[in-house]
């Protein structure tokens, strides 16, 4: 059965108004959520058979960056890139039915500058040799700061997991998902963009300590600075229409995305890939990860 895939990114528009300032997104420790969230909504599959929907995030060159005068410029060469893996969405493999009639949200994925969580990319079931409820699954992928990322899509027609080595990907890039990786945020109008349009931001808007924040969130920007000390404080209250969310869900930044009408992506490809693999402990993501890497290629000149 031939099918014909497409995929349309999910609060486009607002992730256009991210791009036109230069998106950055917060890295911690403990891991932070993104904002805006990845999501995705697919069609064109075939109805009966399954498919494996994945993501990952790629350094889209050799360049270490910082924000000067206002705007992002190169300060040398890119840090060296800790070993990453793919997410699997954990509703995979589904048939195309299922993952046609939702919206595909990687929301779960968590940014971290931790270089002792050697496992990056991956679910907790995977850490544990043993799988923990959905709703607690940890996702983590290990990021330098002041370094520019590129999310990518991927979908795999197979019904097994233990299948992606010998399957062919189809990989769907949009630009305007691009971001700096940072420890506090440097450009205040990102902080503004996102404290207007995050739901968990509710708490920096209006008065009390939300107002508190804000103004340190402002400072912190303006100073420009690169160290966790000061990233921005988590907000403290919810908006009424996201009570049923948990106050863990809300610390981490983990929010509903916006749903204009999605437009094609701006890039697609298709990879075949045939390497061995043991999924389940995830010993070889990596290496399907870099033979990706390989057919995007990737910009190299990071002169000052």
């Amino acid at each position: 059965v031939i099918d014909d895939p497409k995929v349309t990114l999910e609060g486009k528009d607002l992730w256009e108004k991210f791009h036109k300032l230069g998106t950055e997104m917060v890295i911690t420790k403990s891991g932070r959520r993104m904002f805006p969230a990845f999501k995705v909504r697919v069609s064109g599959l075939d109805k009966k058979s399954k498919y494996i929907l994945l993501m990952d995030i790629v350094a889209t060159d050799d360049c270490r960056y910082k924000f000067h005068n206002s705007r992002w410029m190169v300060a040398g060469k890119a840090d060296p890139e800790m070993p990453k893996r793919m997410y699997i969405h954990p509703d995979s493999p589904s048939t195309g039915e299922q993952w046609m009639q939702k919206v595909v949200s990687f929301h779960k994925l968590k940014l971290t500058n931790n270089i002792s969580d050697k496992h990056g990319f991956m679910r907790m079931c995977e850490r544990n040799n043993g799988c923990l409820p959905k709703e607690q699954e940890e996702v983590l992928t290990i990021l330098n700061s002041m370094h520019k990322y590129q999310p990518r899509f991927h979908l795999v027609r197979a019904n097994d997991i233990l299948k992606l080595p010998y399957s062919t990907f189809r990989t769907y890039v949009f630009k305007e998902t691009e971001f700096i990786a940072v420890t506090a945020y440097q450009n205040e109008k990102i902080t503004q963009l996102k404290i207007d349009n995050n739901p968990f931001a509710k708490g920096f808007r209006d008065t009390g300590a939300g107002k508190r924040e804000k103004k340190q969130a402002m400072l912190a920007a303006r100073h420009g600075s690169d160290s966790d000390k000061i990233s921005h404080p988590l907000p403290a209250r919810m908006s009424a229409d996201s009570s049923t969310v948990s106050k863990t869900e809300e610390s981490e930044l983990d929010v509903v995305g916006t749903s204009e009408s999605p437009r094609p992506s701006l890039h697609t490809s298709m990879t075949p890939v045939s390497t061995s693999m043991n999924h389940s402990i995830g010993q070889d993501d990596d290496v399907i990860r870099r033979r990706l890497h390989d057919d995007s290629g990737s910009e190299s000149s990071c002169s000052e």
